[in-house]
């Protein structure tokens, strides 16, 4: 999560100091390999760790972990902090490891960048694992709540609960995917048509009690 990178070498130097056998004894990672799976690593050799930006920064930590050589790559939270744009690119570098058969494990909050980059999920909730297997039964869920329904949604704080409720009742536009309340579609409906559905349609008690003293 920290990426640790040493701001007054270069790459390359930050690079070298981490090269090691691997528990073989073989060189399996070596500068020139990293450069042909992450061509942008050529261009930032001979720049200092300081001048890095955070996606840079991100792929160096990437790469110096490599040449060590390991058997499995750990990967904490590697998108925090990051931008859009960089959590992108960051996920097609996880996804060009996947394709030389790295092992990894990765450690991450950002949803969308985990399903992208993952074979298998293991979701954790206070220490416990209710959920391990194919990241393909967690993609394209379907929520339908019909007349009479009494459903709950459970996770721990920060798991995205009160957002989810927050689109349901038009308060938030989600980034994908659709709405429909009542056979109207809420993302294609404009402001007077959007209040007039939240108006009849959807009874909404606060996280905050929000009376009037």
């Amino acid at each position: 999560e920290d990426r640790q990178i040493f701001p007054h070498l270069t790459v390359a130097e930050n690079l070298e100091i981490a090269a090691k056998l691997g528990s073989d004894g073989r060189v399996h990672w070596t500068p020139e390999r990293l450069e042909s799976v992450f061509p942008l690593l050529a261009s930032l050799l001979r720049r200092s760790g300081g001048t890095l930006s955070g996606g840079e920064q991100q792929l160096v930590t990437i790469a110096r972990t490599l040449m060590g050589n390991p058997d499995v790559l750990l990967l904490d939270e590697p998108s925090e902090g990051l931008a859009p744009a960089l959590v992108k690119a960051l996920a097609g570098l996880v996804e060009r490891l996947r394709a030389e058969g790295v092992s990894v494990l990765l450690s991450e909050q950002n949803v969308r960048f985990a399903l992208r980059v993952a074979e298998r999920a293991y979701i954790i909730d206070s220490g416990r694992i209710p959920y391990e297997g194919s990241v393909d039964a967690l993609r394209g869920v379907n929520l339908e709540i019909r007349e009479g329904d009494f459903a709950v949604l459970v996770g721990p704080s920060g798991s995205g609960k009160t957002t989810l409720l927050n689109m349901v009742g038009g308060l938030d536009s989600p980034t994908e995917g659709r709405i429909w309340i009542a056979g109207s579609e809420i993302g294609r409906l404009g402001k007077a048509a959007l209040a007039q559905v939240r108006l009849r349609k959807i009874g909404f008690v606060f996280q905050e009690f929000n009376l009037i003293p």
